[in-house]
């Protein structure tokens, strides 16, 4: 997980910043949460499997 979140640091806070000159820190942990719930919430048998097809 904590790989996971190191590589998506970049995109995180580019969209924390987007349109301000600072990273506004709310928007980012709150985009941090989000990309957690997201990893966690992620089925690899379901995409392996192609959707159970």
């Amino acid at each position: 997980m904590k790989k996971l979140m190191k590589d998506f640091k970049p995109l995180i806070e580019y969209n924390a910043r987007y349109g301000r000159a600072h990273i506004d820190e709310d928007e980012s942990q709150s985009l941090y949460l989000l990309v957690f719930i997201m990893i966690q919430a992620f089925d690899l048998d379901l995409y392996l499997n192609g959707g159970g097809h």
